[in-house]
């Protein structure tokens, strides 16, 4: 933080030190023992942002005071007396729910998440409580705009894409016009065109090729831009095709980025076809069910059951069986394609798993190697693992398992797509069915076979022709 500009400073390091005022501003003291934060010298309290405690008129002052002094001795507890007679009323208040821990130093971190971890969400809300609290002029986003940032983050899409989309409406896109604001000197020429200007309007609504791509598609060409679309999309039916906007937008910018760094040439239907075929399979996985169980119209009730992947997708169905730490567990896979035909099944054994959390990532792990290993290109990877689930969208609570989650990572890379997608048991019988033959059976040979396993081709049957 206290790092300087420097005399030759990059590109890269001007625009980290441009947000360090920012963070600057949105750090708040961590208070451990409190010896090393003078009182009045370091922001630790939050009213709503951090600031340094006002004294009492009437108290004595002592510049040197330190929060440790605070403190009752060898004890986290406060001195409130003492902090009552130097600080206002208000602030005593404040400072008094503060749980300090000796046991530790005192640090620094993010004054507005509950974690103290930076979000980009909590920045943008800083930001925006800024203006009000430092009496300047504005620039906190009008309510339209703000309007549009909640619309924004409620569309249904993958994070990639909404991400994408923030970078458009915040002007943060790195089209020709943008860079050559920085200072930096290219030709600002639209190069799908070499007719205009490459801004981010340009190239997603204005550049022929866009235009041509929204006319193929059943959207309209959007007059206001991305306001029109997230508009369009609020209003709009659920099944409605207005919703696969996102997808156009961002095929649109990956045609941009194919052309001027692999010289490819897309047209806009290929832009369009791309876009719809993705979004189909988004909505496709992201579809959720609200019944593990239901019922059709005549109220006969039909039970949850696998379901195929999209054409041109293969989805592998993980199964685990753990019984405890002193017994093998059980790990198997069914690869399947978009006709419910069985390519490849594995079942392997593990021995020394202490809980049933670390099998069922050891098994998503060797699922994601061995199709890696067999060189598949498109997999939609589908388990009942709910503690796996829990880990992957939570690793920073779960310290002991990174390693084996950044491995899985790492194999990830190797493929084309992917996606995992969490299902109720009833839709995976068929890998639960082999991986039971380990625990159950004491079948612990490992192997990998073409085809699926032939005690189970009636259940793989049924399930092709549902």
């Amino acid at each position: 933080l206290q790092s300087s500009l420097g005399s030759r400073p990059s590109y890269a390091w001007r625009s980290i030190l441009h947000g360090r005022e920012l963070l600057s501003k949105g750090l708040i003291r961590d208070i451990g023992n409190g010896r090393s934060s003078n009182v009045w010298h370091v922001n630790w309290i939050i009213d709503p942002i951090p600031r340094t405690p006002n004294y009492r008129q009437d108290s004595v002052i002592d510049l040197t005071l330190t929060i440790s002094d605070l403190l009752l001795p060898n004890s986290s507890a406060w001195d409130a007396a003492l902090v009552r007679r130097t600080f206002t009323d208000h602030d005593a208040e404040i400072i008094l729910r503060l749980k300090p821990n000796r046991m530790q130093e005192d640090g620094y971190k993010w004054g507005f998440t509950k974690d103290g971890i930076y979000t980009s969400r909590s920045g943008y809300r800083f930001v925006d409580s800024l203006p009000e609290e430092d009496g300047s002029i504005s620039t906190s986003l009008p309510p339209l705009e703000k309007y549009l940032w909640k619309s924004l983050w409620k569309i249904r899409a993958p994070p990639k894409i909404k991400h994408f989309l923030w970078k458009a409406l915040s002007g943060a896109l790195a089209v020709m016009e943008r860079l050559r604001s920085r200072g930096i000197q290219v030709d600002s020429a639209c190069k799908v065109c070499n007719g205009g200007i490459e801004s981010i309007c340009h190239l997603l609504f204005s550049c022929p090729m866009a235009k041509d791509t929204w006319e193929r598609s059943s959207i309209k060409l959007p007059v206001a831009g991305l306001y029109h679309l997230l508009e369009m999309s609020r209003k709009s039916p659920k099944d409605s095709d207005t919703m696969f906007f996102p997808w156009i937008l961002w095929h649109l910018w990956k045609a941009r980025n194919g052309l001027a760094f692999e010289k490819i040439h897309y047209s806009s239907v290929s832009v369009l076809s791309k876009a719809r075929a993705e979004a189909a399979v988004w909505f496709e996985l992201n579809t959720a069910q609200t019944e593990e169980v239901q019922h059709s119209g005549n109220g006969t009730a039909s039970i949850v059951a696998w379901s195929k992947p999209p054409l041109g997708y293969l989805k592998c169905n993980i199964g685990v069986s753990w019984l405890n730490a002193q017994t093998n567990c059980g790990v198997a896979w069914i690869l399947r394609d978009n006709k419910g035909k069985p390519i490849l099944h594995s079942r392997r054994s593990f021995t020394n798993v202490e809980t049933k959390r670390e099998a069922e990532l050891m098994a998503i792990h060797w699922a994601v190697s061995d199709m890696t290993n067999t060189r598949q290109q498109r997999i939609l990877f589908e388990s009942n693992c709910a503690l796996a689930k829990e880990t992957f969208l939570n690793p920073s609570g779960f310290y002991q398992h990174q390693h084996i989650m950044y491995e899985t990572s790492a194999r990830l890379r190797h493929l084309q797509d992917w996606s995992f997608h969490h299902c109720v048991q009833e839709r995976n019988i068929v890998a639960q069915e082999v991986v039971q033959s380990v625990t159950n059976d004491h079948r612990y040979h490992s192997y990998i076979a073409a085809g699926g396993p032939s005690w189970l081709q009636h259940s793989i049957a049924r399930e092709a022709r549902m």
